[in-house]
C-alpha cells in the first residue's frame, strides 16, 4: 500500500499535541516511509516547508536541515 501525499498531510494536521522535536522526528520517519516518487512530489510541492494546520502550525525546513 502506497502512502499518498494527501494522507501524509491529513496525518500531520492531527498530531499537533506532539512536542516540536517529537513532531520533527515523526515527520522525518513518515517522509522516509513514502515511496520515492511520492517523496519527490511532496518536496516539489512544498520545497521549503510543510504547513500542518491553518490556525496553529509547525513549519519544517527541508529534511536535511531538520535532522539534528
Amino acid at each position: 500500500m502506497m502512502i499518498t501525499q494527501r494522507e501524509v498531510l491529513e496525518v500531520l494536521r492531527e498530531i499537533r499535541p506532539f512536542s516540536e522535536t517529537s513532531f520533527r522526528r515523526y515527520v522525518i520517519e513518515l517522509l522516509e516511509a513514502l515511496d520515492d516518487r511520492d517523496l519527490e512530489k511532496l518536496i516539489v510541492k512544498y520545497p521549503s516547508y510543510l504547513v500542518v494546520s491553518k490556525q496553529s502550525f509547525f513549519i519544517l525546513q527541508k529534511r536535511q536541515q531538520v535532522i539534528e
